[in-house]
């Protein structure tokens, strides 16, 4: 869900930058909820940043599983301006019952993952991981009232907290980018220009 300040922030990018033909495409920044709509999921993960506005008739198109674009017969990585847009992505903070019909349709939907999937449906839990944060700000207005809805429907329950070998690097990573402000080896699906 695009934050209502970030509809206004595109808009004034797009006019901004409408004319330098370099740019394919405007990356938005991303909250990741994960398990309710109070925690925010910042391990290296999930992506920061990723293309949600794209110039038309370029040959832009949905790569993959449409979590970003390329552009034309050679696939080539979208070129791109950050923006303080921001996404509030809600697919893990849904009711128990939902994130079931989650597990049910991944089944099908990825069947490399159906073992996965199958497996996370029968603990009826979500793993927990490191750099959960906890979200104070204001939901987009638009989702507003669908949360509120939701207040008294059971969600899907964290695991306890375990510590992990491998999650030594997502520590480090973070520690280096709080230290640093960059994201080292960070994958992107586009390139900034």
């Amino acid at each position: 869900m695009l934050h209502e300040a970030g509809a206004r922030i595109l808009q004034e990018r797009v006019a901004e930058w409408d004319r330098d033909a370099r740019v394919e495409g405007l990356l938005v920044r991303y909250r990741h909820f994960w398990g309710n709509f109070d925690t925010v999921a910042t391990a290296r993960r999930y992506y920061r940043r990723e293309v949600r506005c794209v110039r038309l008739g370029r040959g832009v198109r949905s790569f993959q599983d449409a979590q970003g674009f390329r552009v034309g017969s050679e696939l080539r990585k979208i070129r791109a301006r950050q923006t303080d847009a921001e996404v509030f992505h809600y697919g893990w903070a849904r009711p128990a019952w939902a994130i079931g019909e989650k597990h049910e349709v991944s089944k099908t939907i990825f069947p490399r993952g159906r073992d996965r999937s199958a497996a996370a449906q029968a603990r009826g839990t979500l793993g927990w991981m490191p750099l959960l944060r906890r979200f104070a700000g204001a939901h987009p207005r638009a989702v507003q009232e669908w949360i509120a809805a939701r207040a008294n429907e059971a969600m899907v329950p964290l695991e306890p907290r375990r510590f992990r070998l491998g999650f030594l690097r997502y520590y480090l990573s973070d520690w280096i980018e709080r230290l640093t402000g960059a994201r080292v080896f960070e994958f992107r699906n586009y390139v900034e220009v």
